[in-house]
């Protein structure tokens, strides 16, 4: 764990509203493929924003906590 708890400053925080926009329209277009098909959308949609956090954090490792 870092000890020095730098926070990730405004500007290179996700925008939370866009991530809600971006789930709702997943699950939108998801919908006719019942609930394993959501299931399968919030999967993939966690597997890609685990991998974009590791990248940011990856670039500016000063943004651990």
């Amino acid at each position: 764990m870092d000890d020095n708890n730098e926070r990730v400053t405004t500007s290179e925080a996700p925008d939370p509203v866009a991530l809600q926009d971006r789930t709702r329209q997943a699950l939108e277009d998801a919908a006719p493929m019942g609930d394993a098909g959501r299931l399968e959308v919030l999967e993939n949609l966690y597997d890609e924003l685990s991998h974009e956090l590791e990248r940011d954090v990856g670039e500016n490792p000063s943004s651990r906590r």
